[in-house]
């Protein structure tokens, strides 16, 4: 076997388990908020959240599915459509976590459910910005603007001005 051929295996592996990491979310997601005792499913409000979730995970699955799909290596003037559903899929990764924290104030989540939730949401994040990036180097993509928290140069700078978390008594109010 040469060596072209392993780091090709290896780069598939990788970018196929992001993609099966975004299914094993959207299964968690979809598990956790079945629950009638946390989630009412006869409050509208609660029904438009979880809808919110779920669509934006579902579409963060299939873009980055139908992105590892294109084989640039045999049809190259399709690098660009896989690039732009990486950014789709970056897209919808950014709303989830606005839409998760809307969840967790909600719903009142604990930190161990919203712990163990926002931290798969996280690693598909930084596994899709990884592959976007190794994908961008490998195709020379157009420089497109992406989703804030994708932006390696606004994230490096906001990270030293945080605003801290508002405690919890302000938010429940």
């Amino acid at each position: 076997m040469g060596k072209g051929t392993k780091m090709a295996r290896e780069r598939t592996e990788t970018q196929l388990q992001v993609i099966l990491d975004a299914m094993n979310l959207y299964a968690y997601s979809v598990k956790i908020m079945g629950n009638p005792n946390r989630y009412d499913p006869a409050l509208d409000f609660h029904n438009e959240t979880l809808y919110m979730i779920q669509r934006e995970l579902l579409h963060l699955y299939v873009a980055m599915r139908t992105a590892n799909k294109i084989n640039v290596n045999r049809f190259p003037d399709r690098a660009e459509d896989r690039l732009a559903l990486q950014r789709e899929a970056m897209t919808s990764a950014d709303l989830c976590f606005a839409y998760f924290d809307l969840a967790r104030v909600q719903f009142h989540l604990h930190s161990d459910k919203f712990g163990l939730w926002m931290s798969m949401l996280e690693s598909v994040a930084g596994k899709l910005a990884a592959w976007h990036k190794s994908d961008m180097t490998r195709y020379g993509g157009k420089k497109v603007p992406l989703p804030v928290m994708f932006d390696e140069e606004v994230t490096s700078a906001s990270a030293e001005t945080a605003v801290p978390e508002a405690p919890q008594s302000e938010v429940q109010s």
